[in-house]
């Protein structure tokens, strides 16, 4: 599929082909963190997982060691700056329609509260849109983003790892959301969770 393949030569954060992968372990590097990992299932071709948040993470060689230097969204923003542009959330999900049509669900790994995540939903999106710009201006690609939801999966406070049975919410073909009213989905440390859950 052409959008596949244009972002898997434009993208330098780790990605996971659905045609090539059924599973994507996601993990919150944080020794804070107390949800560490996470694994979507059930990828399928026509899906890409991107691991944006490690992925912002820029390094620099010297003498054939690697140093972090800076973790942006950017090397060129400013890392001192009050906003949340150089945040990023953990993973996004890209459901390919067509050649030039696809779907995002952007997704958060939170902890016990699941809170500060809007801005890294926002400055995520805002990224995709400059890749949406490129696609155009470098591929031809006229992508359109046809739905975009945002994800948190959390443990739940109340019941501490344990995870009450869920059930499958059902979306209409164009229903979104927005970054400060996500889908929030309670989950155990180290569960597999089926993508289907939430596209």
């Amino acid at each position: 599929m052409v959008i596949i393949e244009a972002l898997k030569e434009l993208l330098s954060c780790e990605i996971i082909d659905g045609s090539s992968a059924t599973h994507a372990l996601l993990k919150e590097d944080d020794p804070s963190a107390k949800l560490k990992r996470l694994t979507l299932s059930d990828l399928a071709p026509g899906m890409l997982v991107l691991k944006i948040d490690e992925g912002r993470k820029v390094h620099i060689s010297q003498a054939k060691r690697t140093k972090l230097a800076a973790v942006c969204m950017s090397p060129l923003f400013r890392i001192d700056g009050g906003k949340d542009h150089n945040c990023g959330c953990d993973a996004v999900l890209v459901r390919v329609l067509d050649d030039t049509t696809c779907e995002l669900f952007y997704i958060e790994l939170k902890s016990e509260q699941p809170e500060h995540f809007e801005g890294q939903f926002r400055s995520t999106r805002c990224f995709f849109r400059y890749v949406q710009a490129l696609l155009s201006e470098f591929w031809s690609i006229p992508l359109e983003i046809r739905r975009e939801r945002f994800v948190v999966f959390h443990l739940d406070p109340a019941r501490g790892e344990e995870s009450p049975k869920k059930r499958r919410t059902l979306y209409g073909e164009l229903a979104q959301n927005r970054p400060e009213e996500p889908d929030r989905h309670v989950v155990r440390d180290g569960e597999t969770v089926r993508c289907t859950q939430i596209i």
